[in-house]
């Protein structure tokens, strides 16, 4: 992906709206899978090294909902995105703090373990190890979640 990597084309994106624009996207109800599975790389790519890019995304409080319904899509491209962008997303500090953890989003990610592809698996085990980081709300449940004894059984 261009962006990949790129913080100045990933900070100009957000504030020339592109992220929003993707966002709102997935929204379309005709969206076809191919559609779906782009758009969560191009976000979760954007998303990456770009503070001003997470965010922006924190005002889309439907945006989360989208993800944690991509974890369990039959698509495994898509799982992996969505776990892609969930990852990203759990960079800041401040997401994990707040939007992450009021989504209740943990859950979520923690189904997505025992997921049949690897690369679903790596991503997970990725936003957990965020997830587990001292300062996070979320560490406690990671850790009651037995996270650590499924991780250490692949």
């Amino acid at each position: 992906v261009l962006v990949n990597g790129n913080n100045k084309i990933q900070e100009d994106a957000s504030k020339i709206g592109l992220v929003d624009t993707l966002i709102q996207s997935l929204t379309i109800p005709l969206i076809t899978q191919r559609q779906t599975e782009n758009t969560l790389l191009a976000i979760s790519e954007l998303i990456q090294e770009s503070k001003t890019a997470r965010k922006s995304i924190t005002k889309h409080q439907l945006l989360l909902e989208k993800l944690k319904v991509f974890l369990v899509h039959h698509q495994p491209s898509i799982r992996l995105y969505s776990s892609k962008c969930i990852r990203n997303l759990s960079r800041s500090v401040r997401n994990l703090r707040t939007w992450i953890q009021d989504a209740n989003i943990a859950t979520a990610v923690l189904s997505t373990l025992n997921d049949a592809k690897v690369e679903v698996k790596i991503m997970t085990m990725s936003t957990l190890a965020n997830f587990a980081l001292e300062f996070c709300p979320l560490k406690p449940d990671v850790i009651t979640a037995s996270v650590l004894e499924t991780v250490s059984g692949f």
